[in-house]
């Protein structure tokens, strides 16, 4: 069972590792528990540790391992480029499955209301107006549903950042009445009829790390 799990899920770009292990380490407090790993460095070094961090800039992708040493209990942490990396060894493969169980996870049409429901009311409490929010999945994977899903929680975080000065809160709260998430042909995000529209390739991976960034800065670039 284990073989046949590593043969269907193993196959995956390191960045997707990144983005997923990342993403992973910031709903836990017991860094113990998450999935341990050895990057092999072009240079020909080698560190072992958890993925703890992720960031992201135009030019460079910065990964930050966590590596608990048996020298005093002591913890060391390094920041390595991911573009130096060329090996990525996984060394206990049932953590790492059991992380994939959890990112298969299917939200139901009943929770993803209430999740809806809730972030509306987010948006109400920080804009004083009642926005709308629709997610449309489309045909893409049940992983791409549950990272849409969390981006979508991400929602009253973006709003915040674009309405920290009055300017922003009046182009906000003037322009916008409703936003959509969508899996679409293209990812340009919209503007129209007052419907901000933010979508996601059908073939894309859909990332924490770059698209965090990239949905505020297309936001302010159609407001």
């Amino acid at each position: 069972m284990l073989i046949e799990s590593l043969q269907k899920d193993l196959l995956k770009d390191f960045s997707e590792w990144f983005d997923l292990l990342a993403e992973k380490s910031k709903n836990t407090t017991d860094t113990l528990s998450l999935p341990k790993l050895e990057v092999s460095l072009r240079s020909g070094r080698t560190f072992t540790g958890v993925i703890v961090g992720l960031k992201t800039s135009e030019s460079d992708r910065l990964l930050m391992l966590l590596e608990h040493t048996s020298v005093q209990n002591k913890e060391c942490v390094h920041l390595i480029q991911t573009q130096e990396i060329i090996a990525l060894s996984f060394l206990d493969a049932h953590a790492m499955l059991a992380v994939l169980a959890d990112d298969e996870t299917i939200i139901s049409n009943l929770d993803l209301k209430r999740k809806i429901n809730q972030l509306e009311d987010s948006l109400e409490k920080l804009l004083s107006k009642r926005i709308s929010i629709s997610i449309n999945f489309n045909d893409t994977t049940n992983k791409n549903k549950n990272r849409i899903v969390k981006i979508a929680e991400l929602l009253p975080e973006f709003f915040g950042q674009l309405t920290k000065d009055s300017m922003g809160m009046q182009s906000v709260t003037a322009n916008i009445e409703k936003v959509v998430l969508e899996v679409a042909e293209k990812s340009n995000t919209a503007l129209q009829n007052k419907t901000l529209t933010i979508p996601f390739s059908h073939t894309a991976y859909v990332s924490f790390a770059i698209d965090k960034e990239a949905i505020i800065q297309s936001i302010e670039l159609v407001l």
